[in-house]
């Protein structure tokens, strides 16, 4: 059921609302967020390596994933470095394409095509569950400043397992069979004694019609995926319905979509500099508080050392997935308000005030004695 926190937001409203899109650096920083975050990280990573490994490659592939620890040092925030950082906030978005790039690439070897297949699905499934996890605290927060403990978000995440994982793939199956229909032209081109290419050549509308309807569909699923994930997070819906729900805000406030996600990516930027800065920050005061006592424990000849710089550099690599998710959530939630006028501080909220991991929600928010039970979190 639907929580309201507070009342509606006035209809006025700016074309670009930056204070929301600002609250997701807070927002993002949530160690808890950070902690699901480099979990997704290691599992895509430790993943693609196992599927390397069985397609006799020693790399994962595809997709480089960016050395941070070469950002956790102030000395090494060069402009060559700062440069790269609007490349850095979309890497959630490249790690989850970039193997349907290459299923979509002409003259890949089935080999190749296999290999990006499983690890397209792996990223999706990955991230289906953490983003899912990311994005169900980041819209509870977003909404009223409130708490989702790490084990509801967790278990949320694998209750609506099907609709996060099913939702961005079901598009695909759509593109499946667009394309099976253009394979048959292609079959129809071999056939002997130049009947196959004249009858090719005649039906050569039907696999630019097709090749049409795959476009859009890739498109607006490329686009609005990040989408689907707020949308089970803040609706608690199923894979077609937060499927609908990304296409329509999309195709219906695509300026406003695009602008607010300009500006995060300009905002999330500002705050990787200044995540990595901090990070710096810490390493260079760890480095010389051993340097007083006479020792060095972080050369790059120490284990030891370097595997904590590579902890370090994996929660700040971590903080740009939950940028990424929260910022997505927050879009969600102000093109939901725009285009169906629901207070973005409605959410669908499952927790028990026993969590553990998370504050006693409905104390924090006030409510008339006669609303009381319909407001009661079940």
């Amino acid at each position: 059921m639907a929580h309201q926190f507070e009342p509606p937001l006035s209809p006025a409203r700016p074309f670009l609302e930056i204070r929301p899109l600002l609250r997701a650096l807070g927002i993002a920083s949530d160690a808890r967020k950070l902690i699901l975050g480099a979990v997704g990280i290691l599992a895509i990573q430790g993943g693609w390596s196992l599927l390397a490994r069985a397609f006799g490659q020693t790399q994962p592939g595809l997709l480089e994933i960016p050395k941070w620890f070469e950002l956790t040092s102030i000395e090494n925030l060069t402009g060559e470095t700062l440069g790269s950082v609007p490349g850095v906030i979309i890497e959630p978005f490249r790690v989850v394409t970039a193997p349907f790039l290459t299923l979509f690439r002409r003259g890949t070897g089935l080999s190749s095509w296999f290999q990006a297949a499983l690890m397209g699905l792996w990223a999706v499934m990955v991230w289906g569950i953490a983003g899912g996890a990311l994005a169900r605290i980041a819209v509870v927060q977003a909404a009223g400043d409130h708490r989702v403990g790490l084990r509801s978000a967790i278990k949320f995440a694998l209750q609506k397992a099907l609709s996060l994982i099913g939702a961005p793939l079901t598009p695909l199956f759509a593109v499946a069979l667009f394309a099976v229909g253009a394979a048959s032209v292609g079959l129809i081109a071999r056939i002997p004694w130049g009947i196959g290419s004249t009858l090719a050549a005649v039906l050569g509308f039907v696999p630019l019609f097709l090749g049409l309807a795959m476009a859009l569909i890739l498109v607006g699923l490329a686009v609005g995926w990040p989408l689907m994930h707020a949308t089970v997070a803040a609706e608690g819906e199923d894979a077609p319905d937060a499927l609908s729900r990304s296409y329509s805000y999309v195709n219906q406030r695509l300026a406003r979509f695009t602008i607010h996600g300009l500006a995060s990516l300009v905002i999330g930027s500002l705050g990787v500099i200044l995540v990595t800065t901090f990070a710096g920050l810490v390493i260079h005061l760890a480095e010389w508080g051993v340097e007083l006592g006479g020792g060095s424990i972080f050369e790059p000849a120490d284990r030891g050392g370097q595997f904590w710089l590579g902890v370090v550099g994996l929660f700040v690599h971590a903080w740009v997935y939950s940028y990424f998710w929260t910022s997505a959530s927050i879009i969600y939630l102000i093109l939901r308000s725009d285009v169906d006028g629901t207070s973005w501080h409605d959410v669908y909220l499952t927790e028990h005030d026993t969590d553990t991991f998370a504050g006693d929600l409905d104390s924090k928010v006030p409510e008339p004695p006669h609303e009381t039970a319909l407001a009661e979190i079940s």
